[in-house]
């Protein structure tokens, strides 16, 4: 009778990729070619595709891979294995390595708050359950507890997803504590992307900045502020941070794939930017305001408005990797303006402080080139 390591490789690789990770790592030390079949590229790119890109093109089957079928992915600009550990270890723990709860891992407004059905791993789901005053303290925040963790991709990003259906706003603020009845973008050290009219907002609540299209109501009858209450409409945000250039290709940041997988130069964008995606599409980004915004945060306006936060346990419906091995992509709003109290990142150059947020960052997923208010 046939033993697994007596198998040809690709029919190995395709019993062996139904595992999950963690139930994969204590057949690599069964023996030396179980453990040379378990480090293939080509296995941990098609485990990191069945749990992270089920949604998109399907990747080549292992014999085409081994025949050199080329994905739509470049190979070689990724870490799959890293890439696999990295997200399974995004749903934090505590000392008992038991999982934390949600109510743990989100603090903020009055919302009720639990944990997503197994079927979205790790994904928390939200709503708003009402709460008196005026227009300006019924809109409730949240903020994760945990700062966004750069993804060891093609280039170092970091990013989250936020399904919102009703009134909403969400992006980055610079503390784990932010205003609970404030929307995001209103307070100092914080920047938000408003669902009612599309708009930025950056540490201010009466300057905004035209941005992009509405999101979680129906962007036919929503008005300026949702006055009217406008219908819900499910929709699906992303936020993000670009730390420009590349891991892989040519050994030095800086680097991006053109559409044929050639290297080229990314623009001379020095900082940070953050962007920010709608159902999978960019929408557009900017230089990162300041560099202590590395907290996701999102308000919800109206009693029984919801949102589901993904904090990258589960699928993102933006493709993340393919952005990430293409050029950076040119900033769209310029005119962002951070407020006093903030450390603002220039275009032309980084802060000393952000320069150390950002080798932080990268260093901790081994990224360093050495390897109107409105809701």
């Amino acid at each position: 009778m046939l033993g697994l390591p007596d198998l040809e490789e690709h029919l190995l690789h395709e019993v062996l990729h139904h595992l999950s990770a963690s139930d994969l790592a204590p057949y690599r030390t069964a023996s030396r070619d179980v453990l040379q079949v378990t480090s293939s590229p080509c296995l941990w790119f098609r485990l990191y595709c069945t749990a992270f890109r089920g949604h998109f093109t399907p990747p080549p089957t292992f014999r085409e891979l081994e025949a050199g079928v080329l994905p739509e992915l470049h190979m070689e600009c990724f870490s799959w294995h890293e890439l696999v550990r990295c997200r399974a270890t995004l749903l934090p723990r505590d000392r008992s390595r038991a999982r934390l709860q949600a109510a743990h891992r989100l603090r903020g407004g009055h919302m009720k708050i639990e944990d997503a059905p197994a079927e979205r791993t790790g994904m928390i789901d939200v709503e708003h359950v009402g709460f008196g005053g005026s227009f300006f303290t019924m809109q409730q925040c949240m903020v994760l507890q945990q700062p966004m963790t750069c993804l060891p991709l093609a280039r170092g990003i970091s990013y989250m997803e936020l399904m919102v259906h009703g009134g909403a706003s969400v992006g980055l603020v610079s503390g784990a504590d932010y205003n609970r009845s404030a929307h995001v973008g209103w307070d100092a050290g914080s920047i938000g992307y408003h669902g009612d009219d599309g708009s930025i907002f950056a540490g201010h609540g009466m300057r905004s900045y035209k941005f992009g299209p509405s999101f979680g109501l129906d962007p036919q009858l929503v008005v300026c502020n949702d006055s009217t209450r406008a219908p819900r409409k499910a929709d699906v945000v992303g936020v993000g941070i670009d730390f420009g250039g590349s891991r892989r290709v040519g050994k030095a940041r800086g680097f991006g794939r053109d559409s044929q997988g050639a290297p080229v130069e990314n623009a001379p964008n020095a900082g940070p930017t953050l962007f920010f995606t709608k159902n999978g599409e960019m929408v557009g980004s900017m230089a990162l305001p300041s560099a202590k915004m590395q907290y996701l945060a999102f308000a919800l306006h109206r009693k029984g408005d919801k949102a589901s936060l993904n904090v990258g346990t589960s699928r993102f419906y933006f493709d993340v990797e393919a952005y990430s091995q293409q050029p950076r992509p040119p900033v769209t709003l310029h005119e962002v303006v951070a407020h006093p109290g903030d450390v603002s990142v220039s275009d032309a150059s980084l802060s000393p402080e952000q320069s150390s947020v950002e080798s932080d960052m990268l260093d901790e997923h081994n990224l360093s080139d050495a390897s109107d208010q409105s809701p």
